[in-house]
């Protein structure tokens, strides 16, 4: 893997992301209107489609997530309803953005790194 620094933009270069749901209670609310809207502000994208490779549902909620290894950070990312409720481990594809949040005041705009992955 190739990491990437430039100011609080990362780049991680990798074939794949491995992640899972976050079964931790956050706060229920977002001041930009909804998770999903918040990962769109921040990404500078629309969510299209599921971040679970090879998805193409269109029902979208803006899911929590954690890395599969030790790593107990979250991050924010664009799921379909049935992949934001799947208990299995998640293949997100390479080209999604993670936004980095705190798990405690998720829209602490202060906290906040985008991550990028390519092939």
């Amino acid at each position: 893997m190739f990491l990437f620094r430039s100011v609080s933009l990362y780049i991680l270069f990798n074939s794949m992301l491995r992640m899972k749901i976050c079964n931790e209670p956050t706060k229920d609310s977002c001041s930009c209107g909804s998770w999903l809207e918040h990962w769109e502000k921040h990404s500078k994208r629309p969510a299209w489609f599921c971040s679970e490779e090879g998805c193409i549902n269109t029902n979208l909620v803006g899911a929590f997530v954690q890395k599969t290894n030790d790593d107990k950070n979250w991050f924010l990312l664009p799921l379909c309803h049935t992949h934001n409720t799947s208990k299995e481990e998640l293949e997100i594809t390479t080209s999604t953005i993670l936004i980095s949040v705190d798990k405690k005041n998720p829209c602490d705009e202060r906290r906040l790194m985008s991550f990028f992955s390519f092939w």
